[in-house]
């Protein structure tokens, strides 16, 4: 059974943050899953103190993340970014906790949402955790919902307008997915499809539909180039879900390359593909 862990990052029991976490989990639970929350509200602040040092509340955060196959992150927004207690909770986490198990973020804020999920999403796949499918933004959540509880919701609310749709459950690309190192992803993030043995780099192209993973996406790499006529080149992508599309030449950038190994490793593709 598929062990999910769900996180309130806005840590107030009743609040929407907290109500469209239960709404996710319970669709999940309904879906076969074992789903589970932990109060990261008792948590200390980090302050680089030796592990052996720190209080018991913070071993059994780290153990209840290794123990789930997937996490669900519920997020307020506040001043444009996560709260500090969520930050803090991430802070104590790294590959061990998180590295190759799916997340599914869902942000829901009075105002804008958009740059808590953000947040989110940067932080984990920078412990090595795989998005499980498109965040869920709900801005101006008080609208729909009206304003959250000092007290947890005694019913499911219904989900209505602002967001992107709520999935039935986490893709099959979280189902079994080892914990540990990225490279030891057994699923696509995309389609869900058993990775062959042996591709264990995440940024191999998916046998199945061509997707391409990124672990650190944060950085792209794009050229311009024009003749003296003022024309753009272009290129046509040939694979992924894009293929068949023109461009200008980019790509991203993962750990470890460099702008101009990159660029050149993509001139190399499309001068072999013009000669073949």
């Amino acid at each position: 059974m598929v062990r999910i862990l769900g996180i309130n990052g806005a840590i107030r029991p009743g609040s929407t943050a907290d109500r469209a976490l239960r709404h996710v989990l319970g669709l999940l639970a309904a879906d076969g899953a074992a789903c589970e929350t932990f109060d990261i509200g008792t948590l200390p602040l980090l302050d680089g103190r030796p592990a052996d040092q720190l209080p018991p509340g913070v071993a059994a955060w780290r153990e209840a993340c290794r123990a789930a196959d997937g996490f669900v992150v519920a997020t307020p927004s506040y001043h444009g970014a996560m709260p500090g207690g969520l930050k803090n909770a991430l802070d104590y986490l790294d590959a061990p906790e998180a590295g190759g198990k799916p997340f599914l973020v869902v942000a829901v804020a009075g105002g804008d949402a958009e740059p808590a999920a953000t947040d989110v999403t940067r932080v984990l796949r920078h412990i090595g955790g795989v998005a499980g499918g498109p965040n869920v933004v709900v801005s101006r959540a008080g609208d729909a919902w009206g304003k959250g509880s000092t007290r947890p919701a005694r019913r499911r609310p219904s989900w209505r307008g602002g967001g992107r749709g709520i999935p039935r459950a986490l893709p099959a690309a979280g189902r079994g997915a080892a914990a540990g190192a990225v490279s030891g992803w057994r699923y696509c993030p995309a389609c869900g499809a058993q990775r062959p043995a042996g591709l264990d780099d995440p940024s191999s192209a998916c046998p199945a539909c061509g997707h391409r993973e990124a672990r650190y996406p944060g950085v792209g790499v794009a050229v311009i180039v024009r003749d003296t006529l003022g024309r753009v080149l272009l290129g046509r992508r040939t694979g992924g879900r894009r293929a068949g599309l023109w461009c200008i030449p980019c790509g991203r950038l993962e750990w470890g390359r460099r702008c101009g190994r990159r660029l050149s490793a993509n001139s190399a593709r499309r001068r072999a593909s013009r000669s073949s």
